[in-house]
């Protein structure tokens, strides 16, 4: 089988992950990863159609699977994954991984994915109180308790993991109060990511670095924050042109794929950038994305400095 995760919250992307193990009882010794963006093409084929020496199933995980983004793919790296998904070894569990908002549509290996594969989307995030639930079944809690617990995690799903591991640790008996609550879990700040964004893409700079601050605290991928103001600024840019060549904001929507308020925004946003500052900023941002995965800046230290010069 082969599956592909997409979408900018990653912590549901290794959820599912481990789900797929789980279900098709792979060991850790059955586990093949590589980085798309690091390993040869020929190195991932190869061992995705390998078997196992004790004849077991195998789980080979594809990281930053840009193949099927808008990124340029390699005539030959685009045929021979072509010629693996028409005919891959179905012993094995094949899952490519992105950390992308979207699919490139429009790409043949984007088509032929979605045919040969199970596609699922990792972007909106999902209510955090299933997941309280499911990792407290073995305990005694109530349904105030969990909202309690919800609430001061700010519905943040990536901080569930840890904080309920401190709850778990903390107790001796299966009964949780909210006195354990209030005393194991930390009250976590609101904060409105998207507002965050605008606030950088507005050059509000002191209000954008103090909640950068505070989302780094929450433990937030920079990676998605780079990834959102990329996929931000090519739309200011897309849009700006398609109007300046008399495009209405209705066709530009059509043009593009994208709902007419964004594009409305999008255009009005643009107003206060030049065609040079939208493209050298959209290649900033891919810079930075790339030298991180590359190991050669730290992307949270980058992003920073990236806040300071727009």
């Amino acid at each position: 089988m082969i599956y592909l995760f997409y979408g900018l919250e990653k912590f549901f992307i290794n959820e599912e992950i481990k789900k797929i193990q789980n279900s098709n009882q792979i060991d850790e010794y059955s586990i093949s990863k590589f980085d798309a963006n690091q390993d040869n093409i020929d190195n991932i084929i190869l061992d995705a159609i390998s078997m196992s020496l004790f004849g077991t199933r195998r789980l080979i995980i594809i990281e930053n699977a840009y193949f099927f983004t808008s990124d340029k793919v390699e005539d030959d790296v685009s045929s021979k994954l072509e010629k693996f998904l028409n005919n891959y070894n179905q012993n094995n569990v094949i899952i490519f991984a992105l950390n992308n908002e979207k699919l490139d549509e429009r790409k043949k290996l984007t088509k032929l994915i979605k045919k040969v594969a199970k596609v699922i989307e990792c972007n909106n995030k999902k209510d955090s109180k299933e997941l309280i639930k499911d990792l407290l079944k073995d305990y005694h809690i109530d349904y105030k308790n969990i909202e309690n617990i919800k609430n001061k995690l700010n519905n943040q799903s990536e901080l569930v993991n840890s904080e309920i591991e401190k709850l778990i640790t903390y107790k001796e008996n299966k009964e949780i109060t909210e006195d354990d609550i209030n005393n194991v879990i930390c009250d976590y700040p609101k904060i409105d990511f998207f507002e965050f964004i605008d606030n950088i893409i507005n050059k509000n700079i002191k209000e954008s670095i103090k909640t950068y601050e505070e989302l780094l605290k929450l433990k937030e991928e920079p990676i998605k924050i780079i990834v959102t103001l990329a996929n931000q600024f090519r739309l200011m840019y897309q849009a700006k042109k398609l109007n300046q060549n008399g495009y209405s904001e209705k066709d530009i929507a059509s043009e593009i794929g994208e709902h007419p308020y964004r594009v409305k925004l999008a255009i009005l946003k643009a107003k206060n950038y030049s065609d040079s500052d939208l493209l050298e900023n959209l290649k900033k941002l891919g810079e930075i994305n790339i030298n991180a995965k590359k190991g050669l800046v730290d992307s949270a230290n980058a992003l920073e400095l990236f806040i300071l010069d727009i």
